[in-house]
């Protein structure tokens, strides 16, 4: 990645955590490598039709 993408990047996550906040969410954490990386690595992923 370029170092401009990785800022325009890296303002999106800010942006997203801050109204995920700003909505009463409280516990947010950024995973590098985004959604591959977090269900790669076994972690648990609800799809809708778990719901």
């Amino acid at each position: 990645m370029t170092p401009r993408f990785e800022q325009i990047l890296a303002d999106g996550v800010a942006e997203c955590s801050y109204r995920l906040a700003a909505h009463g969410i409280e516990s947010i954490r950024t995973v590098p490598g985004s959604w591959k990386a977090w269900s790669a690595a076994g972690y648990p992923v609800e799809t809708p039709e778990q719901k």
